[in-house]
């Protein structure tokens, strides 16, 4: 089945109150990323004293689809342990928030840099390719599909002893799927996700493998070369 929105609900968390959280963690004050639901700040894991970043999502206001697919999120991520797809340590959750405990990244977007470089030579853009396929290519070992892969959910890691390093981030729009040979053919998709620039033509016909993230690979490819996408238009229809 491909439809998220059909999948239980009934996840399992790490934590199910605040009190967890606090007493597990300090959390900094700075806030350095913000969206529709919450934010993303800095925390320090009291007995170890790593450095981690918290997402912290409100569920007030939140549509009960729009919190389904972030409890799937939340769901594929725990099952990820790959060094070029983001960590997530722990989960907390009580009666208004989530917090996703999660790797601390430190560097821009892919899309920040491109915009910044303009273009890539093909030696740096072999490197980003390369550990995106590898992500990737565990994503689907694992039988889970990204669906949305663009440079906005590619993080270049620019600490100093990762420099050159990606991290692919957001599996919101993520699917598992069933292999070819797993008592029957492969599993196909059939819901229209994903971004006009990089999104497959199977996708938009409602008819899809896993191999749609391979197309918006090559897309990716081809922006940080030549500095444009491969497919224009006046808008996004």
């Amino acid at each position: 089945m491909d439809d998220v929105f059909a999948r239980p609900t009934d996840f399992v968390v790490v934590h199910k109150n605040i009190d967890n959280f606090k007493r597990d963690y300090d959390l900094d004050a700075n806030v350095f990323g913000a969206g529709a639901f919450g934010r993303v700040q800095l925390c320090n894991k009291k007995e170890s004293k790593e450095i981690r970043a918290v997402k912290i999502i409100s569920k007030q206001g939140m549509e009960e689809s729009d919190l389904i697919c972030l409890r799937y999120e939340i769901e594929v991520l725990k099952n990820l342990d790959h060094p070029n797809i983001v960590r997530l340590y722990e989960v907390y959750e009580d009666s208004s928030q989530i917090y996703m405990v999660m790797e601390k990244c430190e560097g821009l977007e892919l899309f920040e840099e491109i915009r910044k470089r303009n273009q890539f030579n093909e030696r740096e853009a072999a490197l980003v390719t390369k550990q995106i396929i590898q992500a990737i290519s565990y994503c689907h070992d694992k039988g889970i599909v990204h669906r949305d892969l663009k440079p906005e959910n590619i993080l270049l890691d620019t600490a100093k002893e990762a420099r050159g390093s990606i991290k692919v981030i957001d599996f919101g729009t993520a699917n598992i799927f069933k292999h070819e040979g797993e008592k029957g053919p492969a599993q196909t998709m059939n819901k229209e996700v994903g971004t006009a620039y990089y999104i497959a033509p199977e996708v938009i016909n409602l008819h899809y493998t896993e191999k749609c993230d391979m197309w918006s690979i090559g897309v990716i490819l081809y922006i940080m070369i030549s500095g444009q996408p491969p497919f224009d238009g006046r808008n996004e229809t």
